[in-house]
């Protein structure tokens, strides 16, 4: 087109197994004139992830958008590489050694809509000699009151990276939800060992 006018030009691709990044180019091929380029947009066809950061991808040392929670004496965890290659697949890991540690939260409270249900989930990784891991709901009422639970099922001992899930309806009078990634002593009398927490995502259903 020599006119000068606008055309939108689009692709559609899928992300292949294991990508964690897609580069977008705006190119010229063997340019005579000029190029003006405007407008650019990138969409996702999967459900949108009501979750801030969930793949902790914006982070430093800690996650953004989540609030960190832990019984005395423990480590607040840290975000990490989980490749060691580079810096575009990050998650969340508790390195749990000192004795005598209950429990580790990391949190996000969200606003909902009564009589919706959400599905909350996220890939679990652990190294565990004692506690376990797991995720959790709780619905709140505009007084902080809480309404109702759910819970994932759990992950003890050894496992590789494990998607854990939980659905539960919103109660009537529920305002807000508070979703946590937990690692505690369940049974045990204490947490020892690794539980790396990654692509934590909350849908409607």
């Amino acid at each position: 087109d020599t006119t000068g006018s606008f055309t939108t030009l689009s692709v559609i691709d899928t992300a292949p197994s294991n990508a964690v990044r897609c580069r977008i180019q705006l190119t010229m091929s063997d340019p005579v004139g000029t190029v003006v380029f405007d407008n650019v947009t990138v969409t996702d066809d999967s459900p949108a992830n009501l979750l801030f950061n969930g793949a902790f991808e914006f982070s430093d040392s800690s996650p953004k958008y989540w609030e960190s929670v832990v019984s005395a004496g423990a480590t607040n965890g840290s975000v990490v590489d989980i490749d060691a290659t580079s810096s575009v697949n990050l998650a969340f890991k508790i390195d749990e050694t000192s004795s005598g540690i209950s429990f580790h939260k990391l949190r996000q409270y969200l606003k909902v809509i009564e009589g919706e249900t959400y599905e909350f989930s996220a890939k679990v990784k652990t190294s565990l000699t004692s506690g376990r891991a797991f995720l959790h709901i709780t619905y709140f009422d505009d007084s902080d009151n809480s309404l109702s639970a759910g819970f994932s099922s759990q992950l003890t001992g050894i496992n590789s990276f494990t998607e854990l899930y939980v659905s539960k309806t919103a109660p009537s009078g529920a305002v807000k939800m508070r979703l946590q990634l937990i690692a505690d002593q369940g049974s045990d009398s204490e947490i020892i060992g690794t539980v790396t927490f990654d692509d934590a995502v909350l849908t409607p259903q």
